[in-house]
């Protein structure tokens, strides 16, 4: 798909539109359920309720069900059992102390900032897309739909894309200590967390390692201060179940949710083998992919997007929401090919362009979201060759100089 310069603009900002209309209609379409409990945001809120009110050993045998009925106003609940590690709990406790449809608006409001916050730490790298239409890297945000879906669920991978995001912003301006540090403080989502540190370690960033030890061993050492030491080992004895086993695709494949599971490695072949093999054939050729796929990253140069893509890929565990980590890869891969006029970088930018839209696309029609693994894996072809990252952006260095004259 080539397209004139002076065209590009006008198509850019009318795909954009397209997407926000979408986006807003899906939030107000799934806020009522979300209120009424339906939602992920329930057993955050039932944590947060009982670490406030000393029960935080009960932590892991806890349920949206004991959540106070003043609280949510008897509306319908669904069991669901806290199952990351504690200190993240503590994020919710101040919600708590409100009912649960207002600690929900609260939450509402507060990844709405962090979207903001995201937005802000990420304009900087895209100077391209910003010099195509200002509003462009704020619309890679706002118009992408498991974005909106995160949202209105309360679902804590915006919390996530916030810190690596911070994390990868560190990585670019070469602080690496810090950057391993903030990647320390997503160990509430290990099966993404985990493999990161783990490539960077095989690229021998070990001022990152160091930063993600560091900030890791606190997070673990107040997780057994909130749960108790009993609490904690309850924790550890479910976290293979809990955060690396596959996700049940019963629903991708029966057509219950199927637009909603995470497009991984797994749940691709898994849609596309689940006729012909066993379900211990279908994990050995998940695992040997992922397996092939982490060791040919870790032969790249260190590169955070890379990582963050790849580990998307390779992560049995996961749903919709947490595809929010794509904006990364997606809007440097954006960045780098939007002037493209032909050859290999104007397949990845439509390749990409298409990626984007069709996450919009396949929700509104049902369709089955394993496939986008395939496009997922395509930009493993733009990032494959690029080094750490965009250079910094010498925004400090130019304020000087301009006052200096």
């Amino acid at each position: 798909m080539t397209l004139p310069a002076r065209h590009l603009k006008g198509v850019v900002i009318s795909l954009a539109a397209f997407l926000l209309i979408i986006q807003i209609a899906v939030v107000v379409r799934d806020v009522t359920r979300a209120l009424n409990g339906q939602t992920d945001f329930l057993s955050s809120y039932a944590a947060g309720q009982l670490i406030r009110s000393g029960n935080g050993r009960a932590l892991y045998a806890a349920s949206g069900n004991q959540i106070s009925p003043d609280k949510l106003a008897n509306s319908p609940v669904t069991e669901r059992p806290f199952d990351r590690l504690a200190y993240e709990a503590l994020v919710y406790v101040p919600l708590s102390l409100f009912s649960y449809r207002n600690a929900y608006w609260i939450f509402v409001a507060v990844n709405l900032a962090l979207i903001v916050l995201c937005i802000r730490m990420l304009r900087p790298y895209l100077p391209k897309l910003e010099q195509l239409w200002y509003w462009l890297p704020s619309a890679v945000f706002l118009c992408f739909l498991p974005l909106g879906l995160a949202l209105v669920a309360g679902h804590n991978s915006i919390l996530l894309l916030a810190l690596l995001l911070a994390s990868a912003v560190s990585f670019y301006q070469e602080h690496d200590f810090r950057a391993g540090v903030f990647l320390g403080l997503t160990l509430f989502r290990p099966e993404f967390s985990i493999l990161i540190a783990l490539l960077f370690l095989i690229w021998r960033r070990w001022r990152i390692v160091g930063g993600f030890v560091a900030a890791s061993t606190v997070c673990l050492a107040i997780s057994a201060a909130v749960a108790g030491l009993a609490g904690f080992e309850s924790y550890l004895r479910n976290a293979f179940t809990w955060n690396i086993q596959p996700m049940p695709l019963a629903v991708s494949l029966n057509g219950a949710a199927h637009a909603t599971v995470m497009p991984n490695l797994w749940c691709l072949t898994t849609m596309l083998g689940h006729q012909f093999l066993s379900s211990n054939s279908l994990h050995a050729i998940t695992a040997v992919l992922a397996l092939a796929l982490l060791v040919w990253t870790a032969t790249r140069p260190p590169n955070f997007a890379l990582a963050i893509l790849v580990v998307l890929l390779v992560s049995y565990h996961g749903s919709i929401y947490d595809t929010v980590l794509l904006i990364l890869p997606v809007a440097m891969v954006m960045d780098s090919r939007i002037g493209a006029v032909s050859g290999n970088q104007l397949l990845a930018r439509n390749i990409v362009a298409v990626l984007f839209v069709a996450f919009a696309v396949f929700f509104l029609l049902g369709w089955n979201c394993c496939l986008l693994a395939l496009l997922i894996l395509a930009l493993l072809v733009p990032l494959r060759s690029t080094s750490s990252g965009p250079a910094p952006p010498q925004l400090l260095g130019a304020f000087w100089a301009r006052r200096q004259s």
